[in-house]
């Protein structure tokens, strides 16, 4: 099985409208992103592992309240998503344990 966690990054704290938020669902093999501000905005997500390549990239019409992406196929390491909408563009670190 996989799991993710969190290691550092400028995820924000919860509560936080303008904040990139990551919810692990190990059941799901995945992870649930959230960013409020951008609800409903045309987004693209993009993760790139520790080195800078893209390894997974998605763009979504309009961005859910909580948006799942598989973690599924990922090596262990650390990974850096970011999501661009609106003109901006926010970022997380993520940690995958196989």
């Amino acid at each position: 099985s996989i799991q993710v966690g969190i290691a550092e990054g400028s995820n924000g704290l919860k509560g936080d409208k303008k904040a990139l938020l990551i919810e692990f669902s190990p059941e799901r093999k995945g992870i649930l992103l959230k960013a409020e501000e951008f609800v409903g905005h045309p987004a693209e997500i993009t993760l790139y592992a520790e080195n800078g390549k893209m390894v997974k990239s998605l763009s979504v019409p309009g961005l859910p309240d909580e948006l799942f992406i598989s973690t599924a196929g990922l090596k262990r390491g650390i990974y850096f998503v970011r999501l661009s909408a609106k003109g901006r563009s926010l970022s997380a670190k993520l940690a995958v344990f196989n």
